[in-house]
């Protein structure tokens, strides 16, 4: 039983995205990214979390792979131009190089990954490309995440988000006042 304690404890999930961190997270991130867009109550996004948290420990240190709740972040989801869910979005330096729509197993992922990201990944193993070290997703957004915890969806955040938010254009209309 301790080799199966084993994988189940170093597994980690995709880095959480919101409205507030996904301009640091993907858009001026210095590295591959590849962000996927889900839905509350959409099958072919629960069929593919699986997929997300194996790429996610297949590539850590080498892609940063995050996940985006449109119904959550629906400014972050509408700036990426998410029609619907599930969307893969892979971004080079901030720039998109790749957009995959709907369930595809996880050898497609691999494949894309290997391609799209063919020179950071080089790069990266030579030692001329260093990545940032992944944030520690509860400091940065207050979601609730434990290591054993696999996948990672944020967890009673949608409340925290809109009082934010609810702050924030109160404070602007104050100031345009």
């Amino acid at each position: 039983m301790g080799w199966l304690k084993k994988v189940f404890e170093s597994k980690i999930g995709p880095t959480p995205l919101n409205e507030y961190n996904f301009r640091t997270e993907v858009t001026e991130y210095k590295g591959p990214v590849l962000v996927d867009v889900w839905g509350p109550g959409c099958q072919p996004c629960q069929r593919l979390v699986p997929t997300i948290v194996s790429l996610a420990n297949k590539y850590k240190g080498k892609v940063k792979v995050c996940e985006l709740n449109a119904a959550e972040a629906p400014k972050a989801a509408g700036k990426m131009g998410v029609r619907g869910t599930p969307t893969i979005v892979a971004y080079s330096n901030g720039r998109e190089v790749a957009r995959v729509v709907g369930w595809k197993p996880e050898n497609y992922f691999v494949q894309l990954i290997e391609t799209e990201f063919a020179q950071e990944l080089d790069e990266i193993e030579a030692g001329k490309l260093v990545l940032e070290e992944p944030k520690n997703a509860s400091e940065e957004d207050g979601t609730e995440r434990d290591s054993n915890s696999v996948p990672a969806r944020p967890k009673g955040n949608k409340k925290a988000l809109k009082k934010q938010l609810k702050k924030k254009r109160q404070q602007q209309r104050n100031a345009t006042n």
